[in-house]
């Protein structure tokens, strides 16, 4: 494996680690785009209240927004965020 890949993430086994897996596979994709990390910033801050008017609980995107929230306002911040979480094969 570490001849194909040089990072490995571990997510927490808990059912969601394909979508927290895509998910920061999009969020890393995100890092060379400022456009689209833009676009993403202002749909997810927005994010929240409309998940929560479809019938989601509140408490369910709550870690998101605030993450999402924490580190969207400036993205060097939200850069190092995300590479936070790679680990060296």
């Amino acid at each position: 494996m570490a001849q194909k890949y040089s990072y490995i993430r571990r997510t927490r086994p808990d059912g969601n680690c394909f979508f927290r897996a895509f998910s920061y596979a999009y969020l890393e994709k995100l890092i060379g785009n400022k456009d689209e990390y833009d676009k993403f910033r202002d749909l997810a801050l927005k994010s929240k209240d409309s998940l929560v008017a479809l019938g989601f609980p509140q408490f369910t995107v709550e870690d998101f927004h605030d993450t999402v929230r924490l580190y969207s306002f400036n993205f060097k911040s939200f850069y190092l965020h995300v590479l936070t979480f790679k680990h060296k094969l």
